[in-house]
């Protein structure tokens, strides 16, 4: 958001993220949805930003790893292969009946991974916070081969449609942006100026 110019305020949410494991662009709306009404709680008068992101592969939901092990298990069966990552972004104005919800699908294409090329990988970037054991932005490089679609959406917010979205508001209030940032379990609100 900063290098898009944006100032923003980070709030603490405590919004519930549901995993519908046959649904992942439902899942990712309702979690966006579910962070802007917390939000929108904390900040009646503000235009307000929300997003959630998640790892599709294979016709599952993909979190966090629970271990290294699990890392690498993950890695191991990318390895030359796709996925899709899915982030909806909803925004809405205080006067707003219903919040505007975009979602963007990107998908991901692994290189081929050896098991050493996975255990570098592991312990360089320390993925046990990231859902799917990677982070595109943290040496992405590394295992990624082509992000089709948004490389932002990969890491975690897409741009255009934020842009698209606050494009199409008055800057003269608050905004304020609630992120779970590529599957990682951060629950906040972040006010842009």
């Amino acid at each position: 958001m900063r290098e898009a110019g944006y100032d923003f305020e980070v709030l603490a949410t405590d919004a519930d993220e549901t995993a519908y494991d046959g649904d992942p662009a439902g899942t990712v709306a309702r979690n966006a949805l579910a962070k802007l009404a917390v939000c929108r709680g904390l900040r009646p008068d503000a235009e307000i930003l929300a997003a959630d992101t998640l790892v599709w592969f294979e016709g599952h939901l993909v979190g966090k790893p629970r271990d290294e092990a699990e890392a690498a298990r993950f890695l191991r069966d990318f390895s030359g292969r796709r996925q899709t990552v899915f982030t909806a972004v909803a925004f809405s104005r205080p006067a707003d009946k219903t919040p505007t919800v975009r979602i963007e699908a990107s998908i991901v294409r692994f290189k081929e991974l050896s098991d050493g090329e996975i255990a570098d990988y592991i312990r360089i970037v320390q993925p046990l916070d990231r859902a799917g054991a990677y982070d595109a932005a943290d040496y992405g490089d590394r295992v990624i081969a082509e992000v089709i679609g948004s490389f932002t959406n990969v890491v975690g917010l897409p741009m255009d449609s934020v842009r698209m979205l606050l494009g199409s508001s008055s800057v003269a209030e608050p905004k304020y942006l609630s992120h779970a940032g590529h599957g990682r379990m951060m629950h906040r609100c972040r006010r842009l100026t």
